[in-house]
């Protein structure tokens, strides 16, 4: 999965496409990803989203968390709020930086 597939990346904001469904991410394998040190996701021009691109955001999410990046989620639309709570899916708390831990 790249950030392409997901929307837009303009200084630094994520637009998400209209929809991120198994439609539109066909074939679009996940990969790792540098991220800019600080991510807005914006949702407000996603109008579709299926199980398929909840995957595709929570492989978003842990990137960011993977890579120590401030993620911010932003103008999610109801229905993919919906969804997430379907799976019991908290985007931003999963794409929060963790402290590193010492032996």
């Amino acid at each position: 999965m790249t950030l392409a597939a997901l929307g837009t990346l303009r200084d630094g904001v994520l637009h998400l496409h209209a929809a991120l469904t198994a439609r539109s991410l066909d074939g679009i394998p996940f990969r790792d990803e540098t991220l800019p040190d600080s991510l807005i996701v914006d949702g407000q021009a996603l109008q579709q989203a299926d199980s398929i691109g909840v995957a595709a955001l929570v492989w978003l999410a842990g990137q960011a968390q993977q890579q120590q990046r401030r993620t911010t989620w932003q103008q999610l639309p109801p229905h993919l709020g919906e969804l997430l709570a379907l799976y019991e899916i908290d985007l931003p708390t999963m794409s929060q930086p963790t402290p590193c831990k010492k032996n």
